[in-house]
């Protein structure tokens, strides 16, 4: 096995540790009442470590060595009064971990200096952790920690989208997980949605269209209120980590929209042929600029893609010569105004326009220009 092999190894098991060290910190209270919970944690950060080690990555090992001796002392004490500093500190320790190995499988690898950083930051909150610890530990009162300030939306353009995907997405997915927790109700909808126009935001920043797509379905899945909390959290928790893994990777083009995702969005909505016919061309006119030449075609698209009762209209009861420009349809001019639509939708707006291209040929009468 080559080394680039073993590597990419290590970090798919790392990957895996890192879920179960994530898991049980996100759930610390439930954690600290199940042994076994505890001890997956402690032997998760335990095998980072090990696996580091061997392969030489000193601030990867470091780190994670710390947070195993942290994770001992929550074992050895089980009584441990776990209040809300703790566990933003653990989850402080812990991103930086993520952080490490997030550089590694970039596409520039874990650079020196880059290493060096990411430990210098960690440092102080390890410092303010063990503090806090003995305080707990001694029953006496530790200092408050450092306070954590997020940027406002408006530096995000400012920011690297490595650094963006790293940390932003990653509190984003907690706090989707933490409303995912709470009952069904409509300010937690309203939440999950907000969370999910925060991550779309990101999409539009650096331009992945494949990641836009992706929020966007989970926003329908979550407006969908057919979806249970229960069906909608291992889909699209696991998901859009799978694209925040993608889009760290430089793998952007290969995220997908699952057929699990699909299944949550309301009822054909990713299917533009079963959905009304109103619907279809109702969108189809009203994403076009009001030019004369495209009120001329909407007339003609009304008139000749237009249901009457259960039937379509024939085209011998169309004027050509009145009512629209002979001999074809008109596409160009549309698609042209589709490629900057007003609302952003152009992938849609264009299956939109398949489908109702379709239905025209599919009319009786083969006398429909082309």
């Amino acid at each position: 096995m080559s080394n680039d092999q073993i590597l990419m190894y290590f970090i798919d098991e790392a990957k895996e540790h890192l879920q179960t060290i994530e898991g049980g910190l996100t759930n610390i209270h439930q954690m600290m009442a199940d042994e076994e919970m505890v001890n997956d944690v402690f032997r998760a950060a335990h095998s980072i470590k090990g696996g580091a080690a061997m392969l030489g990555l000193t601030g990867i090992q470091h780190t994670a060595h710390k947070l195993e001796d942290y994770f001992k002392i929550l074992k050895e004490n089980p009584k441990l009064p776990v209040d809300k500093d703790l566990e933003s500190l653990l989850l402080q320790g812990f991103d930086k971990l993520q952080d490490l190995l997030l550089e590694l499988q970039s596409p520039g690898g874990l650079t020196k200096e880059k290493e060096q950083q990411i430990l210098r930051d960690v440092e102080p909150i390890f410092e303010q952790l063990k503090q806090h610890l003995d305080a707990l530990l001694t029953g006496g009162t530790a200092p408050a920690p450092v306070a954590v300030t997020t940027a406002p939306a408006k530096e995000v353009a400012s920011k690297n989208k490595l650094a963006v995907f790293q940390k932003e997405v990653t509190e984003k997915l907690r706090a989707m997980l933490q409303c995912f927790k709470q009952p069904d109700r409509a300010n937690t909808r309203a939440e999950l949605q907000k969370i999910c126009d925060q991550l779309l935001h990101y999409g539009e920043e650096f331009e992945l269209p494949q990641w836009s797509e992706l929020i966007r379905a989970a926003k329908l899945a979550v407006t969908n209120l057919n979806n249970q909390y229960k069906d909608l959290a291992p889909i699209l928790i696991r998901e859009i980590k799978q694209a925040q893994d993608m889009v760290l990777a430089n793998r952007t083009l290969e995220i997908t929209v699952s057929p699990q995702m699909r299944s949550l969005a309301p009822n054909d909505f990713f299917n533009p042929l079963a959905r009304s016919q109103d619907e279809d061309i109702s969108t189809f006119f009203n994403i076009t600029e009001d030019l004369p030449e495209v009120a001329r075609w909407k007339n003609f698209g009304r008139t000749v893609g237009w249901l009457r009762g259960l039937e379509w209209i024939n085209t011998d009861k169309v004027n050509f010569s009145t009512e629209a420009p002979r001999g074809h349809l008109p596409a160009p001019l549309w698609l042209e105004h589709w490629q900057k639509p007003k609302d952003g939708k152009a992938e849609l707006l264009r299956k939109e326009y398949e489908a109702f291209i379709q239905r025209i040929r599919d009319c009786r009468g083969s006398g429909v220009p082309s």
